[in-house]
């Protein structure tokens, strides 16, 4: 806002000048500043109004610009250059000495892995309790990664608890997200049953540690101790940060080590940002064409808002959905009661719910709701669970 009206400002000072020029000369001059300077003439108005779209261009350009410039600086500075997955144990020492041959001044890391299933918090099934909807189900969901280490990684500080001392060989500790531990309602000295391959054991909650997933390097919603976890069946997982990165041979690497799958990171960083870009507008895309496909007749959106008890209906991800299936030359209507007006976005908005169902064929909601039991068959949702 404050670049459009510094562009104006600038426009109107500009302008004010040059009416007061008396020496242009010749038929186009003349015709320019009368142009502009008229107050009746349109030309102020273009200008000023391609001025304002140029600046927000800029704006919007610069922002994004910024956004992949710190994509970019987090994979510079903090970013392995190579991740080598499915490490034999039998082959661990080889492969560290291999790179560390070929670059002896490289950072090399290299962790333990295993697979592992929540099964039960506090002796009850999570997945019976914790909304599907909750930003860390994923933790809960299906088996994950789990790894154990001597001391918490410099980006992974212990926030609350006490890193184990006593670190037995007969029971279990974890080191837990911090930020899912939250989420999930896990305290200290919670007890959390893994299934891990196939055997279920129960293990202590002992610490929370803050785990930044953005920073590319190597991090486990769940560690344990290692006198205990080092029995557990396992392979190796490996991070090298190169100081030559044009000396390692990582084609001879992978011919003398065949099982090792490698990933090059800014190959992938890359990849992230432009799916971070594109994956909004092709989801939008794909929803107005499958919209289209049903060949309504009417449309009609049920609710604009994104989440129950939101108000962010003026910037709701719905309104591009509205844009490509209005392109196709589908009328639209509009049930929404934070809209006051009698028309958004050009289409007519409804205060009568159930003449709002009458009149559409197909009606698209972000979230299913009670209030729409009797028209199932109408409805468009990504809402499958029926949850917010």
């Amino acid at each position: 806002m404050l670049a459009i009206s510094l562009f104006y400002f600038v426009f109107k000072l500009f302008n004010y000048f040059f009416a007061k020029l008396t020496f242009i000369q010749g038929l186009n001059l003349s015709l320019a500043k009368r142009n502009i300077t008229s107050s009746s003439s349109i030309g102020p108005l273009i200008l000023t109004t391609l001025g304002i779209g140029i600046s927000l261009l800029l704006t919007i350009l610069t922002i994004a610009g910024s956004f992949q410039n710190l994509i970019q600086k987090s994979v510079d500075t903090k970013a392995p250059d190579f991740f080598f997955i499915g490490i034999d144990q039998s082959l661990k020492q080889d492969f560290q000495d291999f790179v560390m041959d070929a670059d002896p001044l490289s950072d090399l890391v290299v962790v333990p892995i295993a697979t592992a299933k929540i099964q039960l918090i506090n002796n009850v099934d999570p997945r019976t309790y914790i909304d599907r909807q909750n930003p860390s189900y994923w933790v809960i969901q299906e088996e994950r990664r789990i790894s154990w280490v001597d001391e918490p990684a410099s980006n992974n500080p212990i926030v609350e608890g006490q890193w184990w001392e006593d670190n037995p060989s007969d029971q279990m500790y974890i080191s837990f997200d911090h930020d899912a531990a939250q989420d999930l309602g896990i305290q200290i000295n919670d007890k959390i049953t893994l299934s891990i391959y196939g055997r279920e054991i129960t293990g202590i909650v002992k610490n929370f540690r803050d785990v930044d997933y953005a920073d590319f390097t190597i991090n486990f919603a769940m560690l344990l101790n290692t006198n205990y976890a080092q029995a557990i069946p396992h392979e190796y997982l490996a991070t090298v940060k190169l100081s030559k990165q044009n000396n390692f041979q990582e084609y001879e690497l992978l011919k003398q080590f065949p099982n090792i799958s490698s990933i090059k990171i800014a190959s992938y960083a890359q990849k992230i940002m432009e799916a971070i870009i594109d994956s909004n507008t092709m989801r939008k895309d794909f929803l107005g064409l499958e919209i289209a496909k049903l060949k309504p007749n009417k449309v009609g959106v049920y609710r604009l808002a994104m989440k129950e008890g939101s108000d962010n209906i003026r910037e709701s991800s719905m309104q591009g959905i509205m844009k490509r299936v209005k392109a196709k030359g589908i009328p639209m209507i509009i049930y929404e009661p934070l809209i006051k007006e009698e028309k958004f976005f050009n289409s007519p908005v409804y205060t009568d719910l159930e003449q709002f169902k009458k009149d559409s064929d197909l009606i698209l909601c972000n979230r299913n709701s009670s209030e729409l039991s009797d028209v199932q068959d109408k409805i468009f949702t990504r809402d499958i669970f029926q949850q917010d």
